[in-house]
C-alpha cells in the first residue's frame, strides 16, 4: 500500500517540527493511540486500538525516526504486531516546507505492508481506514500544536 499527500498546518515550521518529533504531542494527535513510550530521541513504542470495518484491532508498534534533517525532514519507520494483524510494517518520508512565516506544508510519501489473516481482507477497506486515520491525525495535529 502506498500513500502520498500534503497537509497545510497553521503553525510555523519550527513549531510543527517540534510537535512531529515529540511522542507526547504525537500521542495526542494520533487517532486511537492509547499509549506512547519514549525510549530515546529517535525511538518510541506506541499502542493503538483501531477498527477495520467491524473488526477491532489492538496493535503495538515500534517506531524509529531516521534520516533526520532537522527541521526539514525525516523518515519514520514502524513495525507493529497484533493478534489478528500479525505484522504491520511501514515507512513514511516526511518533509516540511514553510509556506508563510506562520504556516507549514507537511508532505509525506508512505508505504506499508500487512501480513496475517487481516491481509486477506479487501485492500480497499484497509486503504480507506488508513486514509481516514491520516486525515484525522493531521486535523488533530494542527489542533494540539501549541
Amino acid at each position: 500500500m502506498n500513500y502520498t499527500g500534503h497537509y497545510h498546518l497553521s503553525h510555523p515550521k519550527d513549531q510543527v517540527w517540534s510537535a512531529i518529533t515529540n511522542p507526547a504531542v504525537l500521542k495526542q494527535a494520533l487517532p486511537r493511540c492509547e499509549k506512547v513510550i519514549k525510549h530515546d530521541a529517535l525511538n518510541f513504542y506506541a499502542v493503538f486500538r483501531v477498527r477495520l470495518g467491524v473488526m477491532p484491532l489492538h496493535i503495538g508498534c515500534d517506531i524509529t525516526l531516521c534520516d533526520v534533517f532537522a527541521p526539514h525532514s525525516y523518515t519514520m519507520q514502524a513495525c507493529g504486531h497484533g493478534k489478528i494483524a500479525q505484522k504491520l510494517a511501514g515507512q513514511a518520508r516526511v518533509i516540511l516546507t514553510e509556506t508563510t512565516p506562520s504556516t507549514t506544508t507537511l508532505a509525506f510519501d508512505a508505504q506499508g505492508t500487512l501480513d496475517g489473516p487481516l491481509a486477506q481482507l479487501a485492500t480497499a477497506l484497509v486503504h480507506k481506514t488508513a486514509q481516514k486515520l491520516a486525515d484525522d491525525f493531521f486535523a488533530r495535529l494542527d489542533y494540539v500544536i501549541k
